[in-house]
């Protein structure tokens, strides 16, 4: 549990893709939420950086010692039009705080059929909040 009262402004994100059948054709899909919440009428956007890839093609790192990758992207809408990103690469999400936690849907694509090694495969990204 968290005490909003003390922040302006705050959020968090997590996509998870689940188990993935490598040799499989197709794309995997999963969604996930950002939280955030900033003071009412506070204009804010949110930003999702590229993480151990790039915005434009962001990749999960394997476990210790396995250099492959697999490649994943977000997105804004659910068809897959508006790459999530920084304002430079993708764009930014534009919102204006309410005094309540407000969730945006973050929507992530993998494509399958990308061989590599099993294992658990993560990626850190920062979200921004600027206000």
């Amino acid at each position: 549990s968290r005490d909003w009262s003390s922040d302006v402004c705050s959020s968090d994100l997590n996509v998870a893709f689940g188990t993935i059948t490598p040799a499989a054709t197709g794309t995997a899909s999963a969604t996930g939420t950002i939280s955030s919440r900033c003071s009412n009428n506070v204009p804010y956007s949110l930003a999702i950086s590229g993480g151990t890839g790039t915005i434009a093609a962001r990749t999960m790192a394997g476990g210790s010692g396995n250099t492959d990758k697999l490649n994943y992207n977000l997105y804004q809408d659910s068809g897959y039009a508006t790459l999530w990103g920084d304002g430079t690469t993708g764009t930014r999400v534009s919102l204006t705080g309410t005094g309540v936690t407000q969730t945006s849907t973050v929507y992530g694509t993998l494509p399958l059929n990308q061989y590599i090694k099993p294992d658990n495969y993560t990626d850190n990204l920062t979200v921004t909040l600027a206000y």
